[in-house]
Formats: structure tokens, sequence, C-alpha cells
């Protein structure tokens, strides 16, 4: 069993072949990270003309973005009674515009290839308190016009949750009808292989330990990147590995999520490190709605059943939170989360074997003060660029910003208003 190291979703795809290259002296954008941020944000850029150069200090898709859910979700980390009070109408409204482009949007990149599926999303009330704010979020979300979305009463839950569900465990709750799910890691390697199409040079291993903004634009320095043809053999390889190389651009665009403060000093505790747990089991001969996502508790437990029958559900951070905020350690599990999701899985479905878990792992989700993401300029600079912060919600939300973001930079009409989601809110 897999309970260290890589997600189920990792373990069931592979990066297509990424072409060693030379690093150029000078480029239009420099992106880092190699996420659903990055890698959709150098796809944008690249399509619009642009050369670019994204670099990855791993490889692309080896922390959050092919650790999550496989989610694609309306709305934040908050139901949108309490999002509104904390918003407004105006501000919650533009949340949930830009996470149903986002979906859309995810849809026509991903193609077929990744396993996306648009069977809505089921917010489940395991409280009465749960079961009226959800009352009051359905009565928010049609003043706001959104669409796709209902009350359901418990009796309608069975359906919903399969005939292999225990009964009563619900009081009813509301469905989003336009969410999705995907593979997520199929969905990166989607998008590298729509980089390497656009002309995006992706550099893996490439740790870029310095931004500095000049007067004509930054300066990167990038270590694990040679300034030539990389890996002829081995030592070639060892001597890269520590070699430092600088490169210039126009502009950079910063992608790593939670690890903001590891290259901006400036970001520690506006971005702050935030461990997820998860897992996954054996294709099990189980009733449960394939595709469809449920979520319950509000929103901290979160499950869907793949179309070849694995059930992969995460969630019980707050059985012990404060040991899972400012972690960057992926590679552990938390034994106590561990119990609590195994015990939560044959709560919800009586009949999974009791050896089917196959695969647990951990994923580091970058926080921010109001759940909201960073997109725009790094506050005192012109042209250093962050689009980071998703608060649990990347899926849902980078491929979109990662357009706006672009079209804000190129001066293109924009569909949708990131100003809702500018850096300086936060300083």
């Amino acid at each position: 069993m897999n309970t260290t190291g890589l997600s189920f979703w990792q373990r069931t795809c592979e990066l297509p072949p990424i072409p060693e290259r030379e690093l150029p002296r000078a480029v239009d954008v420099c992106v880092i990270g190699g996420g659903y941020a990055g890698l959709t944000s150098a796809l944008f850029l690249a399509r619009a003309g642009m050369t670019v150069c994204l670099f990855e200090r791993d490889t692309c898709g080896l922390r959050a973005s092919g650790r999550s859910a496989g989610h694609l979700m309306q709305g934040t980390s908050e139901f949108p009674n309490r999002a509104v009070e904390l918003w407004g109408e105006t501000k919650l409204k533009a949340v949930w515009d830009i996470h149903r482009s986002n979906n859309e949007l995810v849809r026509e990149l991903a193609g077929d290839s990744c396993g996306y599926q648009r069977k809505g999303n089921v917010y489940l009330a395991t409280s009465r308190d749960e079961y009226l704010e959800l009352r009051e979020s359905f009565s928010v979300l049609q003043r706001l016009g959104v669409k796709g979305v209902r009350f359901i009463e418990s009796g309608e839950l069975s359906a919903l949750l399969g005939p292999g569900a225990r009964r009563g465990m619900f009081e009813g709750g509301l469905i989003a009808g336009e969410d999705a799910t995907i593979h997520p890691m199929k969905y990166v390697a989607r998008l590298v292989q729509l980089c390497l199409a656009a002309g995006v040079r992706i550099y893996q291993h490439a740790d870029v330990t310095e931004i500095r903004e000049t007067e004509g634009g930054v300066e990167l320095v990038v270590q694990g990147v040679g300034g030539r043809e990389q890996g002829s053999d081995e030592s070639d390889r060892s001597k890269i590995k520590n070699q430092k190389s600088k490169i210039t651009a126009e502009l950079a665009v910063v992608c790593v999520n939670a690890y903001a403060s590891q290259i901006f000093p400036a970001l520690e505790g506006v971005v702050i490190p935030s461990r997820g747990q998860m897992l996954a089991t054996s294709s099990v001969n189980v009733a449960i709605p394939r595709g469809l996502a449920h979520c319950a508790n509000f929103l901290y437990e979160y499950w869907h059943a793949r179309e070849s029958g694995e059930l992969v559900l995460g969630g019980f951070r707050w059985t012990s939170e404060s040991a899972e905020l400012g972690t960057y350690d992926d590679t552990v599990l938390n034994t106590e989360i561990a119990r609590g999701l195994r015990s939560y899985a044959h709560e919800l479905y009586p009949e999974l074997p009791e050896d089917s878990v196959e695969h647990e792992w951990t994923g580091i989700m970058g926080i921010t003060s109001d759940g909201l993401p960073m997109v725009g300029p790094l506050p005192g600079k012109f042209r250093i660029w962050l689009n980071l912060g998703f608060s649990c919600h990347g899926l849902s939300t980078a491929t979109k910003t990662s357009q706006l973001l672009t079209n804000y930079l190129l001066e293109q009409p924009m569909d949708l208003n990131i100003e809702h989601f500018a850096p300086s809110r936060l300083f």
C-alpha cells in the first residue's frame, strides 16, 4: 500500500516526455511553478505570442496539483450565506462566475483524455444547523442568479449517495449541477503537452533561488539548469544540479502557491501552508454514483467515485488542524486523520471491504486570510506578478485566473474582473 510519497493520481498517470533544452539568455516571460497555475499561465502567454520559460523545482504536478481531490467546484471554503457577509454580493458573484468559467475552460483544455465528468456536486448537511445554513445559502445563490443549483431534502439523497450508502447520515443539502470531477494528474499531463506544442520551454528540477526586478525587466537566478544542452551523462547531470544560471525577462509570473514565502519572505504569514490528507480505495463493487462529487460537514469532508470504481476521499483536517498548518512536508501521514478517514469511508459505505484502502497521501495547500487567491503584481513591484494562494480551490480557479492575468497583461478584453484578487488587499 502507498502510504507516503505519491498520490493515487500520480501513480496512475505519467507526464509526457519533456525535452531538455538549452537555457536562453532572455525571454519575454518566466513562469515559476509547474502546477495548474504555472502551466496555464505559460500556455496562455505562449499562445498570445510570448516567448516563455517555465521553471519547476521538482516535476510538474508533483506537489498540490497532483494531490487534489479532483473536484471542480463553484464557491469558496465558506458557505455562500457566510461569504456574502464577508465580501458582499458583488464579490461573491464574481467568485462563482470565475469558477463557472474555469470549469468550462478546463473542459475545453482537457478534451477527452482527463476523465472529465460534469455530474454536479452535492453539499450534504450533517446537522440541523448545517441544513439551515445550506437552505440560507440556496436563497443567496438564487438572489445572485446562479444557475444549476437546487435544494434537496433528505428523501432525495438515496439516489445521489447510491444504494450502497448508509441511510440517515444527512438531513438534506444543495446540489450544484454544473460542478465536475476530473483526474487532476491527467490534466497536468495534458497541460504539459499543450505547453510544449505552444513552444513553452519547460525546465524541471530547476529551482529559482532569486528574482530581482531590474530597470528593464527581471533577472532570475536558477539552480539546476545548464547553459547548454543538458544531461549527456550522469556526471554532467550532477554538475548541472548545483550549477546556477541567470536569465532575464520582461516579466515574471510566480505560481508556487503555498511555497510563495520561500521566494518572497514578505509573503510569510500572507500565504500559509496547510496540509490536507486523502485516501483512495481499490476498485470496489459498491453502488456509488460515479463522477458525482460530494462534500459534507461544512466542506471539511469530500469524496467521489471514479468510473473505474475507486472511492477517493479527503478531509478530517479539523481533528488536528494546528498540526497541519505551517508545514511543507507532504511525505508523511497524520495517523489521527488517517484513522478518521478510514472510519468515515466505512461509515458512508458499510459494504466497503475492510482492506480496500490502497493509497493514502497528503498535499500542501496555500491559504490566504480571506480565502481568495492573489492575482496581480507583487506589492511594490511592477514586473513580478503573482498567481497563487488558491486556498483549497486551485483546480477550480487557477486556469481561469491564468487566462484573465494574460488578458490583463496584454491589454486584451476580459470577460471577468480580477481586481477582487489584487495582492495589495492583504498588505
